[in-house]
């Protein structure tokens, strides 16, 4: 398809840190072809059920479809309106191969939550981005916040410079359940009290000096 696609593909699996990307029509083309593929590698057959949120644009449907396979709709969570995975257990059965999770209106999926029921059911994860490209590093934040002493039990308060609701770590922040993330403007004494661990970053502190030393 011409240099301009080498290119695209080069660049865009680099940016995922993926070994390989494959440009396609559009998203209703990758799933089917992800789906078939895992079809040929003898990894699913015709018939096998498939987990997907009934939530979601119906190309996502389709392409379960178009691989011969049987889509199986799972509600969304009301707060994301993405996959609950609280329902998803109660879908598996003896049919089941993977799980198809759709990143909706700028929400990411709890992706963490659902490859832990995934590998307990041996089951496969293909995800749908969507319009949502960007992929927050959640690991590697759980992983910084515990060297700066904040167990994942414990409640603990980032404090940032400012918040952009585009920035990877307040994406990240978003999938771990005890962290609040607020502004370094925006302090309060609520929150302060409520953290069992207060991690502010270097920027951070200088903003509140410059705002709170008035």
């Amino acid at each position: 398809l011409g240099e301009e696609v080498k290119l695209f593909e080069k660049n865009f699996a680099n940016y995922c840190q993926s070994k390989y990307c494959i440009g396609v029509g559009n998203g209703f083309d990758a799933l089917t072809l992800i789906y078939k593929g895992y079809i040929q590698l003898g990894k699913m057959q015709k018939g096998d059920e498939v987990i997907v949120p009934a939530n979601t644009y119906i190309a996502t449907i389709l392409s379960i479809i178009q691989a011969d396979l049987v889509p199986v709709l799972v509600e969304p969570k009301l707060e994301t309106y993405n996959l609950n995975p609280n329902l998803i257990a109660d879908k598996i059965t003896n049919k089941t191969r993977s799980i198809l999770v759709v990143n909706l209106y700028g929400q990411l999926a709890e992706l963490d939550v659902i490859n832990e029921i995934a590998n307990k059911n041996n089951l496969i994860v293909v995800e749908d981005f969507n319009n949502e490209l960007s992929r927050p590093k959640t690991k590697e934040l759980v992983s910084a916040l515990a060297r700066w002493g904040a167990a994942p039990e414990s409640k603990a308060l980032l404090i940032l410079p400012e918040i952009q609701k585009e920035d990877n770590v307040y994406l990240s922040a978003r999938n771990i359940e005890n962290l609040k993330v607020i502004a370094a403007d925006q302090l309060n004494v609520y929150d302060l009290l409520h953290a069992d661990k207060i991690v502010v970053t270097a920027s951070a502190l200088a903003k509140i000096q410059e705002v709170y030393s008035a």
